[in-house]
């Protein structure tokens, strides 16, 4: 069951909800009668006032009963943008089936003018172009903006162009009436009332372009309520659909409201009017609609919360049933940052928080800023998936710049609010944690110096002990000198008293000699003992110095301590800045890394740009082109043969994306597509054939000599084919891929005794060249066998022959009908010379613009079918043997069963631009001939 809210919120309304679009009755009528009334009319409004929404669900539907309208959009420019007048021919394409009595203007120039009277198809209309959100215009480049108006204004002018008066004087009566008879084409432009100022640039070619203008206003309180109590009450969001028969129960679910029908109560209406618009009648402001839609979107959630579904009314919204006001917006905002999942929402409010909104932290006041793509990318961190993503929320908006490409600001200012709440509170989350860091790293600190401390006092202790050792040495030194001098002193008193008593006893003389020789020793041992103190002495001293020395030390370890304590704040911010310009230098070198990288991919050197990325990936910066770089790389490694690499590679890159590791039951083709599915789809485009589906039909075949006197009589007689439905590829092979094939075969392409060299080298951007026609039916093969079990080959090669089996559906080479077909833009039947324009500088490369050598596929227009290079480029290797036209019509041709040249199509750099022709042929080829300028694409059977 599809659930539909009944306020929309901020996307605009669809053509869909015009059951929901209430409050504009007024505006719907009074721009519509202007619209009827005039061939231009420019209405615009400031942005969030629902120009859009009033197109699509209010204008539009209802000048549907008057006249054919079309809506078209240009997007903002890029390299490879298509013209104007292109897209606008796309949005009002033509029948199926042109009358006989127009079919001649296919013949005539092609222009806005002849375009728009085979659209008419010989009857009489009335059109309407609306060009929304016009703005984007004024992105595209001046010439192409210069030929849009010129062609514009010829259409609406009423009068045949002047390129067309001398065409007419030769056609009959009845076609130059036809010719002469004015379009009736009205113009709507729709335009921001910021960027009415640029519409002065057009004056010139739309003189009128300023003269009716319808300016949206807000809503008034009146409309407000009609648009706040109309969708409420409705019990069917499609009565448009319904009316005047019964609907099947299953059909009845088909479509249902979110929420029940409800009311609201008077003094809740008044509340929430009040809100919106302003209680004082004297300085009431406008409601926006934007406003509006996002808090009535609140309240209908919070009714179908309380009351479930059913058909049956709910209870009236009451006073206390509101919302907080204030609230709604900000909880708007967190629900769309969290629709991105969590690993987005972290960068995304970032992005918009920091890049997209100034804040004035001492007024705390913001407004809102537009920046350039470019800036967000290398200064926030932003992705282009991720600005896409914002986009699709409505949280932000992008717009051209003068620079060529685009800003992206805050959709509206009521986000304001919202946004610098949240970046307040997370500034407050992110000061508590700095501060906890902070707070931690002190303490660390604190302990660490302390720890410091008790060090430094257990050296000087150490010191101390050491003094106190060595002054108890230098006493008991002491003790024994005194000892010493006493011995001393007795030995000399016994020494005179054996001198006076040597007369007196021998035995008293040889006592004394024996104390002689004791005091001697003595004296002896007192001069040791005598140079020990003084030796322990001198350690003593040394001691000391040291036990000065370790405290002197300490005491500068606290000092420094405290130097350091000081200075570290300083330090901090010095890390800060060193880590921006480490950052800085490693994105340069990234940046240069992936330059470098992905021209080694363009010449086929994957080893290289391997290695590069290897290193890059080291450097933990601009993390997701790294990671998309290597993801190439891997679709190469695996499908060339190298898959244990190739898994490696992947896991590389899913590490640098921040995934979680994929399952191993994952084939590598689910791996990537879960990692990345754009990227996923872009490698397999550019690896493998990019198909495009032909439906079948009858066509002519060929042309008369008369109508191109200079063309080969090989294109004659034309005749009528009829095919069933096929696919084409939309380029010519490239190298990119004939090289996947080769390598995975096991054949280095660079190498000249494998296959010839073009002069200008191997781009893997360009169409392969140098392929026989049986590489080509190898080829062919080979992809259809890759991708089993849905395709097989169809050409059958195992006994040294090339039989085909039509019944089978692999790729093969295009039968000549097939090509022919598909270069005349397949039903559509274009009217051009060459495949998708008479003018071949626009669609192909050949003699007269190539410089002689190929070009990257794709660069010049596509066909009607979206199909390139038909015309140029390379020439195309076709299924068929050659053999004359019959006149006779065909179903499904193959060409002629025996006979050795191919049929080749759509000529080659190096030829004339009437080789190019889309009807023109050759067979001047052997299947087994290989050229510089021949080519192949692939056909689906």
């Amino acid at each position: 069951m599809k659930k539909m809210h009944r306020y929309p919120g901020v996307r605009p309304f669809e053509p869909e909800d015009k059951a929901l679009f209430f409050g504009r009755d007024l505006d719907i009528s009074d721009l519509c009668e202007m619209v009827r009334a005039e061939r231009l009319v420019v209405l615009f409004g400031k942005s969030g006032y629902g120009k859009s929404s009033l197109l699509n669900a209010g204008v539009v539907p209802k000048l549907r009963s008057y006249m054919k309208t079309f809506e078209v959009r240009f997007n903002e420019w890029d390299a490879k943008q298509t013209s104007l007048l292109k897209i606008l021919v796309d949005k009002t394409p033509l029948p199926l089936k042109i009358r006989s009595e127009v079919k001649f203007l296919g013949k005539l120039e092609q222009n806005l003018w002849t375009h728009f009277k085979q659209l008419e198809n010989g009857e009489k209309n009335s059109y309407l172009l609306v060009f929304d959100q016009f703005e984007e215009f004024f992105s595209y480049p001046v010439e192409a903006q210069r030929v849009f108006c010129y062609e514009l204004a010829d259409l609406m002018s009423g009068e045949l162009p002047e390129s067309l008066r001398e065409t007419v004087r030769g056609l009959d009566r009845e076609q130059r009436r036809l010719l002469s008879a004015p379009v009736d084409v009205r113009v709507l432009f729709s335009i921001r009332s910021d960027r009415m100022h640029e519409l002065d640039s057009l004056k010139d070619r739309l003189p009128a372009i300023l003269h009716k203008r319808y300016e949206l206003k807000p809503l008034r309180r009146d409309q407000a309520k009609k648009a706040i109590v109309g969708p409420a009450a409705l019990i069917d969001p499609r009565p448009d659909l319904r009316e005047g028969r019964i609907i099947s129960e299953s059909e009845k679910d088909t479509w249902a409201f979110v929420s029940k029908p409800f009311t609201y109560e008077g003094n809740c209406l008044d509340k929430i009017l009040d809100y919106l618009a302003g209680s004082d009648p004297a300085q009431q402001k406008g409601v926006e609609t934007w406003h509006l839609q996002v808090l009535c979107e609140s309240i209908e959630s919070q009714v179908a919360e309380r009351h479930g579904m059913g058909e049956t009314y709910a209870p009236p919204v009451s006073v206390d049933d509101l919302p907080d006001f204030e609230d709604v917006l900000n909880q708007y905002y967190k629900r769309k940052l969290a629709l991105l999942g969590a690993e987005k929402q972290i960068s995304a409010s970032f992005i918009i928080e920091e890049g997209l909104v100034s804040y004035n932290a001492e007024t705390e006041t913001g407004r809102r800023r537009s920046v350039d793509v470019q800036t967000l990318l290398e200064e926030y961190g932003a992705t282009h998936d991720l600005l896409g993503d914002l986009e699709d929320t409505f949280l932000v908006r992008k717009e051209p710049n003068t620079l060529g490409r685009h800003n992206y600001e805050l959709s509206h200012d009521s986000l304001l609010g919202p946004v610098i709440m949240a970046k307040k509170k997370r500034l407050t989350v992110e000061e508590e944690h700095r501060r906890k860091v902070e707070q931690a790293r002190f303490e660390a600190e604190k302990a660490d110096a302390a720890k410091r401390q008790r060090n430094s006092w257990i050296t000087a202790g150490i010191a101390a002990t050491l003094v106190l050792a060595a002054l108890a040495s230098i006493f008991i030194a002491y003790q024994e000198s005194m000892q010493a001098k006493v011995e001393s002193d007795r030995a000399e008193k016994a020494k005179n008293l054996a001198v006076e008593l040597k007369l007196k006893a021998n035995s008293a003389i040889a006592l004394a000699e024996e104390k002689t020789k004791f005091a001697e020793a003595a004296q002896e041992k007192a001069n040791i003992a005598e140079q020990d103190a003084a030796n322990q002495k001198k350690l003593a001293d040394l001691a000391k110095k040291d036990a000065a020395k370790a405290i002197e030390t300490a005491e500068e370890k606290t000092k420094y301590s405290l130097i350091l304590e000081r200075s570290l704040d300083t330090s901090v911010r010095v890390s800060y800045r060193l880590r921006d310009i480490v950052r800085s230098s490693a994105e340069e070198a990234v940046s240069a890394l992936l330059e470098t990288s992905r021209k080694d991919i363009l010449y086929l050197n994957y080893d290289a740009a391997y290695s590069k990325m290897k290193k890059a990936s080291k450097l933990e910066v601009l993390k997701d082109s790294v990671a998309f770089e290597l993801m190439e790389i891997a679709f190469f490694q695996y499908y060339s043969g190298s898959e244990l690499k190739a898994w490696g590679t992947l896991g590389t890159a899913t590490a640098l994306l921040e995934k979680p590791v994929m399952p191993s039951n994952l084939s590598f083709f689910e791996s990537l597509s879960n990692l990345d599915p754009r990227r996923n789809s872009f490698l397999q485009k550019r690896y493998f054939p990019d198909m495009v589906f032909v439906k079948g039909g009858t066509f002519t075949m060929g042309s008369d000599d008369e109508e191109d006197s200079d063309f080969s009589t090989l294109a004659t007689p034309p005749h009528l084919v009829t095919l069933s439905d096929f696919k084409m590829a939309r380029t010519e092979t490239t190298v990119w891929q004939y090289n996947l094939h080769l390598a995975a075969l096991g054949m280095d392409i660079q190498n000249e005794n494998i296959i010839e060299r073009p002069s200008w080298g191997w781009e893997g951007d360009n169409p392969m060249v140098y392929v026989s026609w049986y590489d080509a039916i190898d080829y062919a093969n080979w992809l259809s066998n890759l991708q089993k079990p849905l395709l097989s080959a169809i050409v059958d090669t195992s006994n040294g022959g090339y039989l085909p089996n039509w019944e089978k559906h692999g790729y093969r080479l295009p039968t000549e009908a097939e090509w022919e077909f598909s270069a005349k833009g397949g039903i559509h039947h274009d009217p051009f010379i060459y495949s998708g324009s008479s003018n071949i500088d626009s669609v192909g490369w050949y003699g007269g613009n190539s410089g002689n050598r190929s070009h990257t596929v794709a660069s010049k227009k596509a066909n009607g079918l979206g199909l390139f290079d038909m015309s140029g480029n390379v020439i195309e290797r076709c299924w068929d043997r050659y053999d004359d036209y019959k006149p006779d019509a065909q179903v499904n041709p193959k060409g002629a069963e025996e006979g050795y040249p191919r049929v080749f199509r759509g000529g080659s750099y190096g030829n004339y631009r009437t080789s190019c022709r889309a009807a023109h042929r050759g067979n001047d080829y052997g299947p087994g001939r290989r050229e510089d300028n021949i080519g192949f694409r692939l056909v689906l059977q």
